[in-house]
């Protein structure tokens, strides 16, 4: 059994824990360590190989005969940080050459704007292929902010979003990259976050296919969200513990090898960042 470590002060804020973990993971559901906000997934994206000590993902591929991708519910925010890990299959969502590959939204096609639209810019963009952006919007304006190192595809990367106090902060593997300020409160009239894709105006769906495509194409797990911006030194410390497996931040009844090995049709397959792989699904 894991736990989360709800007294470290890491964990404080923190509202929702996207994390696939042994006997919390498979079918259609992604499960909220926080146990408040499960994420639905569509399109049956199949659970994959994951990120060094934590071994399975969801992976979504970006066509769009059948799309991919979850939707979990939306808190009001008045500040915020989120988190993921994220393997990009390409720089170019398959199906489409002229658009961005979606990690968390919440945000509309037309009219819906929202907390925050993050996505990495593939091409028909100013920024370079490979970066980074968020978009939020406030009672002022909607303001954005892009990384100033283009990611690659097949690494693993751990990527975050601060906002708060008027600043929105980026950060790759721990460390700031790209900031902006902006002025206002933060404003949203959608309800749902959207895992690998961007909703339509009725928060249902994916936008309209194939005309834009932001469906992500790769591996996407261990999101979470706070209801206030972390620090960088924070931001440095939830970093350096997933990459050895939240030895402090989560609390386990038992090895996490033992809990892999235990769970049917998962096996040891090497290791990864110095860390045990394990392969296998549900």
């Amino acid at each position: 059994m894991i736990r989360v470590n709800r007294s470290h002060p890491l964990n404080r804020g923190r509202l929702s824990w996207w994390l696939p973990v042994p006997g919390r993971m498979g079918g259609n559901i992604l499960a909220d360590l926080m146990n408040s906000n499960p994420a639905t997934l569509y399109g049956e994206p199949p659970w994959t190989k994951g990120f060094a000590a934590f071994d399975s993902a969801v992976h979504l591929p970006g066509t769009i005969a059948v799309p991919k991708y979850a939707v979990a519910d939306c808190p009001t925010l008045s500040a915020y940080t989120i988190a993921c890990r994220v393997i990009f299959d390409s720089l170019y969502p398959p199906d489409s050459s002229n658009s961005n590959h979606s990690l968390l939204k919440n945000w509309g096609n037309s009219f819906g704007v929202g907390y925050f639209h993050w996505n990495m810019v593939s091409q028909g963009d100013a920024s370079p292929a490979g970066s980074i952006r968020c978009y939020i919007n406030t009672t002022d304006s909607v303001f954005a902010a892009v990384t100033s190192n283009p990611l690659s595809v097949g690494v693993t990367y751990h990527l975050a979003v601060t906002c708060g106090n008027g600043v929105l902060r980026l950060y790759t593997n721990g460390v700031p990259d790209g900031s902006a300020a902006y002025t206002g409160t933060l404003s949203s009239n959608c309800s749902k976050i959207a895992f690998g894709c961007k909703l339509d105006d009725a928060q249902a769906t994916p936008i309209a296919l194939p005309t834009e495509n932001s469906l992500l194409a790769g591996a996407l797990g261990d999101c979470s969200l706070w209801n206030r911006a972390l620090s960088d030194t924070e931001i440095a410390a939830i970093y350096a513990e997933s990459r050895a497996g939240y030895p402090n931040l989560l609390a386990r009844d038992r090895p996490l090898s033992a809990l892999y090995a235990a769970i049917p049709r998962f096996k040891r397959i090497g290791m990864d960042g110095g860390f045990p792989a394990y392969a296998g699904g549900f």
